[in-house]
């Protein structure tokens, strides 16, 4: 007990960040006094926790921080053959601190699948902590994510499917600053009978598009260049605007070719880099004016650096800059090809994994995207657009989604959900 005690005291003094995240009350010397006057609530709920482990043939691992590693295992217990082993003691008692603290209503079958989901989830995306305080943190923000995911992908009338991404692990306030140092672009998972299971091998075989007709579609015009990971850079703006440039020298010369996203992330402006963003109208501008070069003379490294523009002989300028609307936006993609637009990105969006987003859409941050067509659902009559991302052809279907048209929330009119109508532009051959 005495250990417990030390535990739930020592969680009452951790940083102000850590607090904030988990919500925990600011006032220590409430938790001091807690610590000592519910220490058979911990007592319970550590039991229960511990019990529901052993009797799933795990193993309660004693000692440090790094008892598994001394057994040979990987640090959070799970084998070379991605088996969980078993649960540190003081992972358990962690987590009977934060329930306790919490009020968290105890269902020790529930926790400890989420302890395993947590276990393995790590050790697919080769997570590790430094120490028990950032444990505590990453594995509380897991857990309300996971409750959050399991509930939406319950609904039968959910309109798209969430899955597992890097942000699992980072609470509402710190997940979009650290979206500026991942750029979203990390692997996505579904959670399937105790394994994760990447989204690019899950759509293989869960293909929901049987029920999609395609009214436009750039893709089969052979105008639309592979899909770019942006990588840890806050350079969509460049690549979107980057994959317009490609789509509308296509269209214009039969030649397709793809331009050099880098080209503009350097040469743009100074102020525009992978921290800040840019802005992909201000692009379009600079390759009508100086022209673009292509990617083979300058390729994408995801990183900003000095402005070579020139690195290349010949560069390709655009004209027919169209600033679209609400109204004229379906018109555009129809007649003259596809729409670079600027979206909301919201925490629903970072857990997208297949099917119409139409989640939440309420945000300051914004996310430049190429629209290459669009269609509707024929069970549903949803109509929607579909979009080229640039967080790697492992997202998504193939790097590309599909988007709501529908009216709802603050965006009342069609087709201008996610702000997708207020950045809008598109190139006209003249």
């Amino acid at each position: 007990m005495a250990l417990l005690l030390f535990f739930l005291w020592r969680y009452s003094g951790v940083s102000g960040n850590v607090k904030e995240s988990l919500s925990i009350r600011k006032n220590t010397e409430y938790l001091r006094h807690f610590a000592y006057f519910n220490n058979v609530a911990l007592s319970s709920t550590y039991q229960q926790i511990k019990e529901e482990v052993l009797s799933r043939g795990l193993t309660v691992v004693p000692g440090t921080f790094d008892a598994c590693k001394e057994k040979g295992w990987k640090l959070n217990c799970v084998d070379s053959e991605q088996h969980v082993r078993g649960v540190l003691d003081w992972e358990i008692v962690e987590i009977a601190n934060l329930n306790t603290i919490m009020n968290v209503p105890m269902n020790a079958k529930d926790e400890v699948d989420t302890i395993l989901a947590h276990k393995k989830f790590n050790d697919a995306n080769g997570i590790q902590y430094k120490n028990q305080t950032e444990y505590s943190l990453r594995y509380h923000n897991f857990r309300l994510r996971k409750q959050k995911i399991d509930e939406h992908n319950g609904n039968p009338k959910a309109n798209y499917t969430k899955g597992y991404s890097w942000a699992m692990e980072f609470s509402d306030s710190t997940a979009g600053t650290e979206m500026i140092k991942r750029a979203t672009s990390q692997k996505m998972y579904h959670y399937v009978d105790g394994n994760f299971v990447d989204v690019s091998t899950y759509m293989k075989t869960h293909n929901d598009e049987a029920d999609d007709i395609i009214l436009m579609d750039w893709r089969k015009k052979n105008v639309i260049t592979p899909v770019i990971n942006q990588g840890g850079c806050g350079s969509c703006w460049a690549i979107a605007a980057a994959s317009l440039i490609d789509a509308y020298r296509a269209i214009k010369t039969g030649s397709l070719v793809q331009h050099s996203p880098q080209h503009l992330l350097d040469c743009t402006a100074a102020n525009y880099n992978c921290e800040s963003g840019g802005n992909h109208e201000s692009a379009l501008k600079y390759a009508e004016n100086e022209g673009i070069c292509e990617n083979l003379s300058y390729p994408y490294s995801a990183k900003k650096e000095s402005c070579k523009a020139s690195s290349c002989v010949e560069k390709f300028k655009v004209d027919g800059i169209t600033k679209l609307d609400q109204a004229t936006l379906e018109q555009h993609i129809a007649n003259h090809g596809p729409a670079l637009v600027a979206v909301i990105l919201t925490r629903d969006f970072m857990e997208y994994s297949s099917g119409i987003f139409d989640g939440l859409c309420e945000s300051k941050r914004l996310h430049s995207v190429l629209i290459v067509g669009y269609g509707v659902n024929k069970r549903t009559n949803h109509k929607f657009w579909i979009v080229k991302n640039s967080w790697g052809p492992n997202w998504g279907y193939g790097g590309f989604y599909k988007l709501s048209r529908e009216p709802q929330g603050i965006f009342t009119r069609p087709d201008s959900f996610c702000g997708v109508n207020n950045h809008a532009f598109g190139l006209k051959i003249q």
